[in-house]
């Protein structure tokens, strides 16, 4: 079985802490990064397969701006990257950037059915 990698970025330790457990038990690999630094140094070294990332970290675009970062980026311009936001405006007024930049988008508080399946659709297990 292929166990592809999922990288969890966000602040709130409970929220890695679930997410990292259930996708686990899906069957997935995880990597935790609990800022924007460390989970840039993720990425160069452990090629995830999908990222999952809070918008809202140490400043309140910070999330938003590291997809613009990644997107530069030949190596990882078509990473897929599921992110989450409490701030339901910014995905109304952003929805074709979001589009654009090949992101899935997840409201806060969320399912975690739904985060699953998201991933799922982005980063298939495979028998």
């Amino acid at each position: 079985m292929d166990h592809p990698l999922v990288l969890i970025v966000d602040d709130e330790p409970t929220i890695l802490e679930l997410l990292a457990e259930a996708l686990g038990d899906e069957g997935y690999m995880v990597e935790v990064a609990p800022d924007i630094a460390t989970a840039t140094a993720s990425v160069a070294h452990a090629q995830p397969a999908c990222i999952i990332l809070d918008l809202i970290m140490e400043k309140p675009d910070s999330g938003w701006q590291w997809i613009q970062e990644l997107r530069a980026d030949p190596s990882t311009h078509a990473l897929p990257v599921v992110f989450f936001t409490v701030n339901a405006k910014f995905l109304e007024s952003h929805a074709g950037e979001i589009a654009a930049a090949n992101c899935r988008a997840v409201p806060k508080p969320f399912d975690l059915a739904e985060m699953i399946s998201t991933v799922a659709a982005l980063a298939p297990l495979s028998a």
